[in-house]
C-alpha cells in the first residue's frame, strides 16, 4: 500500500502516516482505514486489490467487504479481507510484496468458509459409534467433548454439536 501512496514512510522506512494499512495473517489479511469516512481512501483500496484479483499468480483470491467479514464472524472494523490463493501468504511489513508463495504448504488465517477450512475430529474408544458429525466448527469441539463428559462451557464462543450417541456399552453392569 506504500507503492499505492496509502502509507508514508520516512527515510528508514519507518511509517510517518498512512491512511489505509493491512494487519496480515498468513492465509488472510484485514484491511483498515485510518479514517473511515475517507471515501478516496476507501476507492483507491478497494481498486489496489480487486484489480488484482483477476489477475494470474496475483496471489489473491478474493476480497471480502465489512458485510462479508462481519457475516463470517470476522472484525467489524476493517475495511476489507483478503484471501491469498492456494499457495501464497501474506507477510507483514510496509515495504516489499506483502503476498509471496507460502513457505510452508500449511498457513492459517484463511476465511472460515473455505471447506478446506473445516475442523476435524477423531474420537476412538469404548461406546464410541462409528459417524460423521457435518458442519462442526473449531470452537464447537471443546464444547461437543466437555457436553459428552457432563460438563457445561456456557461461556464458550462454540455449542455443543447434536451428534450420535454414544454406543451403550455391552459390559455387564460391574457388582454393587
Amino acid at each position: 500500500m506504500h507503492a499505492a501512496g496509502l502509507i508514508a514512510l520516512d527515510a528508514q522506512n519507518r511509517v510517518v502516516n498512512w491512511r489505509a494499512q493491512a494487519a496480515t495473517f498468513g492465509g488472510g489479511a484485514y484491511i483498515y482505514l485510518r479514517d473511515p469516512n475517507d471515501a478516496e481512501a476507501a476507492a483507491r483500496t478497494r481498486d489496489l486489490f480487486t484489480g488484482q484479483v483477476a489477475q494470474p499468480g496475483s496471489g489473491i483470491a478474493r476480497v471480502l467487504s465489512r458485510e462479508d467479514i462481519v457475516t463470517l464472524g470476522g472484525d467489524p472494523q476493517a475495511f476489507l479481507a483478503l484471501e491469498a490463493a492456494d499457495g501464497f501468504g501474506f507477510a507483514g511489513g510496509v515495504t516489499g510484496d506483502p503476498i509471496a508463495p507460502a513457505a510452508t504448504p500449511g498457513i492459517h488465517g484463511f476465511p472460515p468458509d473455505r471447506p478446506v477450512m473445516n475442523s476435524s475430529l477423531i474420537l476412538v474408544g469404548p461406546g464410541i459409534r462409528p459417524g460423521r458429525i457435518d458442519g462442526a466448527r473449531m470452537v464447537d469441539i471443546a464444547p461437543t467433548v466437555a457436553a459428552w463428559l457432563g460438563l457445561n462451557m456456557k461461556d464458550a464462543e462454540g455449542k455443543p454439536l447434536v451428534v450420535f450417541p454414544p454406543r451403550q456399552s455391552s459390559r455387564p453392569a460391574a457388582p454393587r
